[in-house]
């Protein structure tokens, strides 16, 4: 297979971004070959999925049988090969139907961790004129994660200049700063 060269951004459905089943790894996988799909089918195989994300073959191995054991896609043997299946009736369930995106930049980069991506993606959902107004509590909620762990990835995307936190009077928000790289 011929590497394609990753895109700008893949994208995240709430389904899968809020849902506590797959690891972190694994939501961004999905992301990755809902990419690369045509028809629904990804013809992608494991060794360049582990060569995009430094991972080894057996960790992509691994993501995808969860993948199919959550019913999100299955595995399909097509002669000597095979190619994975998203299983767009589960898709269909997407409560309201809206999608994160997750720029290549951050998707591909070995600093940030999995949940960093993922939480940069859903500040990115929630920001108008790039300003994001969701407090620390609201994060920590919706990925069932403590208020600490929200501050210390705050502070890391903040760091690597992806945010900067703004105290205005009484209220804070995070201000996404553009990406000079992109």
């Amino acid at each position: 297979m011929e590497f394609i060269f990753p895109t700008y951004y893949t994208i995240l459905p709430a389904y899968i971004r809020y849902n506590k089943l797959p690891s972190n790894f694994e939501k961004i996988l999905f992301s990755e070959i809902i990419f690369l799909s045509k028809n629904h089918k990804c013809y992608a195989k494991n060794n360049y999925f582990a060569s995009l994300y430094n991972v080894k073959e057996q960790t992509v191995r691994r993501a995808i049988a969860n993948l199919e054991k959550f019913n999100l896609l299955k595995r399909i043997k097509y002669k000597q090969s095979r190619y994975l299946l998203i299983n767009i009736n589960k898709m269909e369930f997407i409560f309201p139907t809206y999608y994160t995106i997750l720029p290549a930049y951050i998707r591909y980069n070995k600093l940030f961790s999995n949940f960093e991506k993922i939480l940069f993606s859903e500040i990115i959902f929630l920001s108008k004129n790039h300003k994001c107004h969701a407090k620390n509590n609201y994060f920590a909620s919706l990925y069932n994660v403590k208020e600490q762990t929200v501050r210390r990835v705050l502070a890391n995307l903040e760091k690597f200049n992806l945010l900067k936190r703004i105290k205005y009077k009484q209220t804070r928000y995070l201000l996404i700063l553009p990406n000079i790289s992109s």
